[in-house]
């Protein structure tokens, strides 16, 4: 297991001055990308870069939320409700009330698949190991304890990888659980 504190990752301004990215987590097989976790803060309406191959989950985990519209469709990007979609899309985002943070996963579905979820019942909860996938968990507010020694507080990720974990989503608190897995041992 890595824990990556929020307050250790490098922030980088977007090319439209809308917003900046912090990286999380990334796999790469030579140049091109199989999966990319990351935090963007969206202060202002404007276009989403285009991931031309790769499939995008987006979950809103800061403010109220924003449409995404695209020349077919709109979707509502709302607090803690994961949004899947193409990642080749044109999409203009639109803000529903003010700034936000969101967490992406971007993933080449030709290697993997991603799903999330967001858990806001205090419980224990547990992660089975399986070959290929890694379970990243984002604590978006209060705290979730990883064992005996670890907590991760608001902002802060673990990725586990290659084990079984137990983890304990404390009261008043809400964790994103990311879960990707490659093709090849679904």
């Amino acid at each position: 297991m890595r824990i990556i504190k929020f307050n250790d990752l490098q922030q980088t301004t977007w090319k439209n001055g809308g917003g900046t990215t912090r990286e999380i987590a990334i796999a790469r097989s030579g140049d091109a990308l199989i999966w990319r976790l990351s935090i963007a803060d969206v202060g202002v309406d404007g276009p989403f870069s285009k991931f031309e191959g790769l499939s995008r989950i987006l979950t809103v985990i800061e403010g109220e939320g924003m449409e995404l519209i695209g020349k077919q469709a709109t979707l509502q990007a709302e607090y803690a409700v994961p949004v899947s979609f193409d990642g080749a899309l044109e999409i203009q985002s639109r803000l529903k009330n003010g700034p936000l943070r969101d967490l992406n996963l971007i993933y080449d579905p030709a290697y993997c698949i991603g799903h999330a979820r967001v858990i806001a019942e205090a419980a224990e909860y547990s992660i089975e190991s399986r070959p290929g996938r890694i379970v990243a968990l984002h604590c978006m507010t209060g705290s979730v304890a990883l064992g005996e020694a670890e907590l991760l507080h608001k902002g802060d990720t673990a990725l586990i990888e290659g084990q079984s974990y137990r983890y304990v989503v404390e009261e008043h608190s809400h964790v994103l659980v990311i879960t990707i897995q490659t093709e090849a041992n679904n």
